[in-house]
């Protein structure tokens, strides 16, 4: 059940970079999924002056209707805009090892970048609520969100997101797969992410963990790609305003 709770956190991971956002939303189809994202401040900076910024997402989801197969989510990938730049390699490091064994505080307290809420619902139990920390991982393209709940479950995870280049309007996605056994721990057991919700942005010294260095026609590019184990998937986007 413990790891049956933690799914839906997996599954919001890469929505996992995510006040809330103010621009267009598109809906996804299959199960209803909304996203919405902004960066601030709105103005960009330059390749030779960047501006840190922070990114704050929200993505939900709809749970089930009565009689509706259940479902759980296989993968997450959020695409960012163009002209945000991630700046990993400048900032303290935690492992996800690190987190497993001994929680944020065991982590330097120069590697947190960002924080959020979590909401879910298992197929069995009621809904809980958690709270996410983010963490720069490992090298400079990781994300580290460590979610805890403590109703009904006690949990205490750590999701890795990887950072890669994207295509098109986009300038990286954040790509999560999430292993079998979490899809469904147990025969008939799912868990639905029903609100993803996390600010990430933090500066050491003069230089942010995440800054702008252009905005194309007043305007970044969001989206996200969710796949799920009903055979179904959902691609939701949205805009902000920049300038």
């Amino acid at each position: 059940m413990k790891k049956a709770l933690t799914l839906f956190v997996a599954a919001g991971l890469a929505a996992a970079i995510t006040v809330p956002a103010i621009g267009a939303s598109t809906t996804g189809k299959s199960h209803g999924t909304v996203l919405t994202a902004k960066a601030t401040p709105t103005k960009s900076g330059t390749k030779k002056k960047p501006k840190s910024v922070k990114i704050h997402t929200v993505f939900t989801s709809q749970l089930p209707a009565q009689g509706q197969q259940p479902y759980a989510t296989k993968e997450t990938v959020v695409h960012l805009p163009k002209g945000l730049i991630f700046n990993g390699a400048k900032f303290k490091h935690c492992s996800a090892n690190t987190l497993n064994a001994g929680g944020p505080t065991a982590c330097p307290a120069s590697s947190k970048v960002g924080s959020g809420t979590a909401e879910g619902q298992a197929t069995i139990g009621g809904p809980e609520a958690l709270t996410v920390t983010a963490f720069n991982g490992q090298g400079s393209k990781q994300l580290l969100l460590y979610v805890q709940g403590s109703s009904p479950l006690s949990i205490n995870s750590t999701l890795v997101g990887t950072l890669k280049k994207d295509t098109g309007k986009y300038g990286y996605k954040l790509d999560v797969l999430i292993p079998a056994n979490l899809q469904q721990p147990l025969p008939n057991v799912y868990a639905t992410l029903t609100k993803f919700d996390t600010t990430i942005g933090a500066k050491r010294g003069k230089i942010g963990y995440v800054t702008s260095t252009r905005c194309t026609k007043h305007t970044w590019n969001w989206a996200a790609d969710l796949t799920f184990t009903d055979g179904t998937s959902d691609r939701a986007t949205t805009t902000s305003k920049c300038s």
